[in-house]
């Protein structure tokens, strides 16, 4: 093995060959699929005769979320296998904003579906109770709650962490 420190050996293994492939192939396809998928949920649910259902309007929120999540999280590992760059190798501050953007939208769509999933429980055990706490407005002011907890939960990454970016032998790494 001319050339080759013990730290790169794992590069010529199969299996390390085979990961770099999966994902030089597989995320475009999800991406796409998923694109696809929530754009499809969005037109669907904020159709006239839809729309009038908070769980349409948690279902829109929750596809617009998952998008986020796919741009932000799924398309960055894309492109450090495909082109080998990383987004967040670009500067300090859209380092901590991207981090802060991928935690924040994925804490996000967990809540999103915890709240379907208590409106769904409303629904059921006090179905007529459920006419006058399941409203619109009452879904936008939760949703509007836990998008402030969110952030304020995930800002520690804004202003309590530091990332350096190091250059050592042509790579990059924080």
């Amino acid at each position: 093995m001319p050339n080759q420190t013990e730290s790169d050996y794992y590069k010529q293994l199969t299996i390390y060959k085979a990961g770099v492939l999966i994902w030089k192939l597989v995320p475009p396809v999800f991406i796409l699929l998923g694109t696809i998928g929530n754009s499809l949920s969005i037109l669907v649910l904020t159709r006239r005769s839809i729309r009038v259902s908070t769980t349409a309007l948690l279902l829109t929120v929750l596809a617009c979320s998952d998008l986020l999540v796919l741009y932000s999280g799924l398309l960055r590992q894309w492109l450090i296998y495909l082109f080998n760059t990383d987004v967040r190798h670009i500067s300090e501050a859209g380092c901590k904003i991207h981090t802060w953007l991928v935690y924040s939208s994925l804490d996000f769509s967990a809540w999103i579906l915890i709240i379907l999933t208590l409106e769904r429980v409303i629904c059921s055990w006090l179905p007529h109770r459920a006419k006058t706490v399941c409203t619109k407005k009452t879904a936008v002011s939760i949703l509007i709650a836990v998008v402030m907890f969110i952030l304020v939960k995930n800002s520690h990454i804004l202003y309590g962490m530091v990332f350096k970016i190091k250059k050592t032998k042509g790579h990059k790494s924080n």
